[in-house]
Formats: structure tokens, sequence, C-alpha cells
């Protein structure tokens, strides 16, 4: 960066870049400026364009210079520069102009697993997921991720968008009331809401796309700038000892940096018992340990098997009874030291309602694209917080789903607060990392998808290829974790 760059930039950069086709909508006099078109936003078109440097706030500011470009990479380098010195977002706008949505696509991923694996209810020997793409009127893209099987929560996206189509984009909350209405008396729980919290989700992207906000700040502001994660796996396979592999896997996440391991089980009693005390043995004391039975007993087995582990030190037992079967989570909580989780198979505040009132539940886990979206899972979480209820949301998918889930976490207050607060999790299924920790980042990046932010960390995905995104990244070590593209493996597995 030249000396003249960096004086330019201590005039306050404002962010606008001007294509040379739409300078005749740029208004100068007397040095102030002011766009009078409706994009008065960073100009995507190729070739040379005009960076603007200003001081004030509001529509008119007080214009201090105007340089130009023959590219984009110089004003990107300027836009970094002060993006940096400010602390803020780099770009002007007069006022905020409503988006309208243009179109929405649906996207299934499906592919066939090399190995196939299992857990306490089925067997899966392909993997798949449903992502959602929201264009705006400016061309912008804000995607969300559906939990549960692809084929059957697509149909219903695409009901929704003959609902959504030239609405405004902004009204979150007014499309899931409206979606969540018109399906009401078919669809309070399951598929319906799936579907709409993938809706919901890319809803929020947009907005981040469409204001150069990352969604956290959308919706509060960041209570935290790290996550602590933890990493599930420790499927059974067709061939092989379980002892032997699953040790093999659980060296493997410490050797990586893995602080906190999930562990499957609800493939008998005695199986469980022997291969959480082969685990503990294994990984030695450090290592946090939680425990997933995906509701394969009822409450006399799940009881006579959390009393058998106890003495381990387990984090958590997740959905030891089915998720029906409140009045069996209420006899496994009172009968057992460990904490008890659950709530991923839940929907919708209401769904919520009883488990939180009752404190059936130690710890809730609303999927973002399951439970409603980021806006309903705000709620959840914000009822779970009046009654003391920890929350900790569930995730299992693509990239989409782990970013969207990163930024619910991100703005959740802790419970209570103080000096030395109860860390919150998030879970990795197949990650890199050295440290453990997803961060959201505080660095650019050259290649972006999905909505530009402040900070510029960004979810990479080839098929939107040099757009950003509302959801940042999470970063584990010196490696982040990328957003699947379209084409890309998915996950509907729970």
């Amino acid at each position: 960066m030249t000396k003249k760059d960096r004086r330019f930039c201590r005039g306050g950069f404002s962010g606008v870049l001007v294509h040379p086709a739409q300078q005749s909508r740029l208004k100068i006099s007397k040095g102030t400026f002011s766009l009078s078109a409706r994009r008065d936003r960073i100009c995507d078109k190729p070739g040379p364009c005009l960076a603007l440097s200003s001081r004030g706030r509001g529509r008119r500011r007080r214009l201090i210079a105007v340089r130009r470009y023959r590219d984009r990479r110089g004003v990107d380098r300027l836009r970094r520069r002060s993006r940096a010195r400010t602390g803020i977002v780099a770009t002007f706008r007069g006022e905020v102009h409503p988006l309208n949505i243009l179109d929405i696509k649906t996207y299934r991923l499906e592919a066939a697993l090399a190995e196939p694996f299992a857990y306490s209810q089925a067997w899966y020997e392909r993997r798949g997921a449903m992502l959602v793409e929201i264009i705006g009127e400016d061309g912008s893209s804000g995607w969300g991720e559906a939990f549960g099987p692809s084929g059957l929560t697509a149909p219903i996206v695409e009901y929704y968008k003959t609902l959504l189509i030239g609405a405004d984009a902004f009204a979150t909350e007014l499309h899931w009331q409206n979606l969540y209405n018109r399906l009401r008396d078919h669809g309070q729980k399951g598929l319906a809401i799936e579907a709409l919290s993938a809706v919901d989700i890319a809803l929020w992207d947009l907005k981040g796309r469409h204001l150069g906000l990352p969604v956290h700040r959308l919706i509060g502001g960041p209570m935290r700038g790290c996550v602590q994660a933890y990493a599930t796996g420790f499927y059974r396979k067709r061939n092989g000892d379980p002892e032997a592999y699953l040790l093999d896997e659980a060296r493997q996440r410490a050797a990586a940096g893995f602080s906190a391991i999930k562990l499957k089980l609800g493939f008998g009693i005695e199986e469980d018992i022997r291969l959480c005390r082969a685990i503990r043995r294994a990984v030695g004391d450090t290592m946090t340990i939680m425990v997933d039975a995906n509701h394969a007993y009822d409450a006399i087995a799940a009881i006579r098997l959390g009393r058998q582990i106890e003495d381990l030190d387990i984090a958590w037992f997740e959905e030891p009874v089915p998720p029906e079967d409140l009045d069996g989570y209420r006899e496994v909580k009172a009968a057992l030291r460990i904490p008890i989780a659950g709530g991923e198979a839940e929907f919708t505040r209401w769904g919520f309602r009883r488990p939180i009132a009752d404190r059936a539940i130690d710890i809730l886990q609303p999927d973002v694209c399951a439970a409603g979206g980021i806006s309903e899972c705000k709620k959840i979480a914000d009822m779970a917080n009046a009654f003391g209820v920890r929350v900790n949301p569930h995730v299992w998918g693509t990239g989409v789903a782990l970013a969207a889930s990163l930024q619910l976490i991100a703005t959740l207050p802790d419970n209570p607060p103080g000096l030395h607060p109860t860390p919150r999790c998030s879970n990795l299924t197949n990650p890199s990392t050295r440290s453990g920790w997803p961060c959201l980042q505080n660095r650019s990046s050259r290649r972006t998808a999905g909505s530009r932010f402040r900070p510029v960390p960004v979810l990479a995905s080839r098929s939107t290829a040099r757009q950003s995104t509302g959801f940042e990244s999470a970063r584990c070590g010196r490696r982040s974790l990328r957003r699947l593209p379209p084409r890309s493996k998915g996950n509907s597995t729970p």
C-alpha cells in the first residue's frame, strides 16, 4: 500500500465503488456526495471504478477525496486497510433500501458412502443433505440447510417458495409466522419445520449479505469469539472389532487437538459399559467425554447404564430415552448424577415449552436446521435462559449448518454470567483441527462465498465463487472449516 493510500484511509474510506457506467448517478456538490440510485453498494462489475473517501455520517457525507482504480484489487486492499483501522463495516449506505426475494432454489445432495456406518437406530449406506438458496433482487444469495431427508424437505420448500417470491427479504419474523401458520394444521413438528428452518437460515444469510454484517451482529452481537469443539463419531462398522477401531479413533481425536469427544452408545448395556471404560483408560482423565444413546433405551435401562459409568466423569448423557418420553427423562435425570441432554428431535418454542418448564432436561439441544431456524432457536434459548436451563445447540450436516449454529452460539448469554462461565460446545463431525476451538475469524480472505461482513471471514463455495456470506467460518487452529458446495457430499443422518 502506498503512502497516498494510507493518507486516503485516514480520511475515513466510505467503501463506495462506482462503475463508470454508474457515475451519472453520483452527485457531488460543495464537498458532499450522495448516490441517487437504489444500488448504493459495492459495485460487482469488472473494470475501473471510483473510490470515495469521506467523513461524517448520514445520507450526505463530506467528500475528502476521489480516487480512480483500474480494477477492484486496489480498492479491495484499501478497504481491508480501512476496516482494520476503523473496526466498522466500510460500506456507505445513506439508507437501507428494501430487498425483495427474486428466487428460491433447492439443492439435494446425496452420495454413496465408501464405508457404511451405524448408530443405535440404523445402518447408513448413503449420506445426503438439502440446501436452500434464496436470491435477492440485487443478485446476492443467502444459504440455508434443512435437517432430515432431502427428498421430503425439498418439496416443502418448493411449496413455501410460492409464498415468498417478491416478498421483503428483511421480514424474517413475518415470513416465519406466515409459513408456520400455513401448515400449522399439518406440520407443527417434523418435516415442515425442518424446511422452514432452511428458509429462515437463508433469509438471515441474505440479510447479512445485503447489509454487510455477520448474522450474529444482526441478532444481538457476539457474547464470545470462540466455542469449544468436541469430536463426534465412534460409529460402528460392518467389519472389525468395535473396541479396537473405536479406541484408535479416540486416540486420533486426542492427537488432533480435541479436548472433548462424544461416544455413540445404544449397542447393549454391557457393551456400552466396556467401551466407555476402555475409552477413558485410553484418553486419560483430562479428556472430556460425552455419551449419546440416540434414544436406544427406556428409563430403567438408561438408569442402569448411567449408574455404571457415573464414575468415569461423563459430561452429559444425550438422548437416553425416546424424545416423546418426557416422564422417562425426568426419571433418568432424578436417578443420575450425570447431566442429561436432549432436544435435537424437538421443534419450535411450543415443543420446548414443557421440557423447559418441567426442567426435564439439564442441557437443551435444539438444532438450528430442524427446530425452526435461527429465529426460533434464539427464542428457545431465551426461554431456557429464563428457567436456568443450559442450551448447547445440536449440529449435524454440512458447513452451512455448522456456520449457522456458530452464529447462534455466539449470541447466547452466559447463564449465569460470571468471570468463569460454562463454555459452549460445538459438534464437529469430521474436522481438521489443532486447537479444538472453532473461532469467529478476525481476518479477511481473498476468496469468498455467501455474504460480506466485518470481520471478513468466509465460507467458501465453488458454486458461488467470489460472493460472500453472512455466516462467519469456524476456525480451528490455523485452518478454516469451509462450507460444502452444493455439488459435494452432504449429510442428513442424525
